[in-house]
């Protein structure tokens, strides 16, 4: 899948129980309704990976692929996808450099990124509390 095929599907909702869900979207009525977190899980899995969790991990372990904590301008907590020095996320919905980002207002933290077994940590986190609603 192509990120225009990802994009013509997604459309953002916010994790509906007030915590931090971090699950690869699925569709729900021909829709990826997700938040920030699901968006560029989305991006990476189905685009970057093209839909294999052996490529998803491997980006994340041994490219230059990361998911980056961040604040926006209203000072909210963000997440934002890295891969080959552009960035995504649900403000951009297209790959753009860092300072694009910056212009978005985006605040990062040079030491916050996401690295593989935290991000491994909390997909499992959310698959037990997708489970649990």
């Amino acid at each position: 899948m192509n990120l225009q095929d990802f994009l013509s599907h997604y459309q953002y909702r916010p994790d509906p129980i007030k915590k931090d869900i971090w699950i690869i979207p699925n569709k729900v009525n021909n829709q990826y309704l997700d938040d920030c977190d699901g968006f560029c899980l989305g991006v990476l899995y189905f685009c970057l990976a093209e839909e294999s969790l052996f490529k998803f991990w491997l980006l994340l372990v041994f490219y230059d692929t990361k998911i980056i904590y961040c604040k926006t301008k209203s000072n909210v907590g963000h997440v934002v996808l890295k891969h080959k020095g552009k960035y995504i996320d649900t403000f951009s919905k297209e790959w753009v450099d860092k300072q694009q980002m910056l212009n978005y207002g985006h605040k990062f933290n040079k030491l916050f990124m996401f690295n593989f077994l935290q991000v491994a940590l909390k997909m499992l986190i959310g698959k037990i509390l997708v489970k649990m609603k």
